[in-house]
């Protein structure tokens, strides 16, 4: 529960869901302002400034769940999410409680192994689709869509490899040509450019979430050469991977003894 006049303003790297199950409280996205109610939960965006403040008089409760992923933002649109209509309403109070014990999993087995985790989230991604007062048909419809949704799991699963566009072109069962342009017409950037930042993403979280060493980041984003990723990472950010990692860095250091 958070205490009355309560103020929060974030950033985050990742898509971020509080959901409020007491009271009520305000949640402004730039010059928007909404007013949240009970068993009503609200979506920040990846990199968007978000504020959000309790009730003067009546302190709210909350859970939230922090993910990401390439198909997360087609399954938020999926619950009626978007960058202008980032306020959830279940069908009703039993289905917002089902979605509430749900997240209480993560909290009662934080220990459990990745898999376990991960397919917990898959299934509380499809009750909030499920239960969602506002649906939205999803806009996955032509072939051409399915190769591309295809591809971005592909690159999801296996950007730590030493992953080729013909690779991934391959696994789709489409030409390098042809992918390409597909690629290019669906996002209006060529897979190559969504491969490189993708990692580079990764790469920014591993800097400053971990002490891992560049040269193990590097190949754990799919670099052999160390050098040739610092190279990457400085034409994109301007800067160094250590410079990133020392005005970027959430995690503390363990003195040495």
């Amino acid at each position: 529960m958070c205490t009355n006049a309560f103020i929060w303003t974030c950033k985050t790297k990742s898509l971020f869901i509080a959901f409020y199950h007491k009271r009520k409280s305000t949640y402004q996205v730039g010059e928007r302002i909404y007013s949240l109610h009970e068993n009503q939960a609200f979506l920040i965006y990846p990199d968007v400034i978000t504020t959000y403040y309790a009730d003067s008089t009546h302190p709210w409760s909350y859970i939230w769940i922090e993910f990401d992923g390439v198909r997360a933002p087609n399954l938020l649109s999926d619950c009626g999410f978007s960058l202008h209509t980032p306020i959830y309403s279940a069908k009703n109070a039993d289905c917002f409680h089902e979605l509430i014990e749900s997240l209480h999993y993560f909290l009662k087995y934080p220990n459990e192994t990745s898999v376990n985790l991960i397919g917990h989230l898959y299934l509380f991604l499809d009750l909030l689709v499920k239960y969602s007062a506002h649906p939205r048909k999803s806009n996955f419809s032509t072939i051409q869509e399915y190769y591309i949704q295809e591809a971005l799991h592909y690159i999801e699963q296996n950007y730590y490899k030493n992953l080729t566009i013909e690779e991934i072109a391959l696994h789709c069962g489409l030409t390098r040509s042809y992918f390409s342009k597909l690629f290019k017409k669906y996002l209006d950037i060529s897979p190559q450019f969504f491969l490189l930042h993708y990692r580079m993403d990764k790469a920014c979280e591993l800097l400053s979430r971990t002490s891992s060493p560049v040269n193990e980041i590097a190949k754990a984003i799919g670099y052999e050469n160390p050098l040739h990723f610092s190279r990457a990472f400085k034409n994109i950010y301007q800067v160094s991977p250590r410079s990133y990692r020392n005005s970027h860095k959430f995690y503390k250091e363990t003195p040495e003894h």
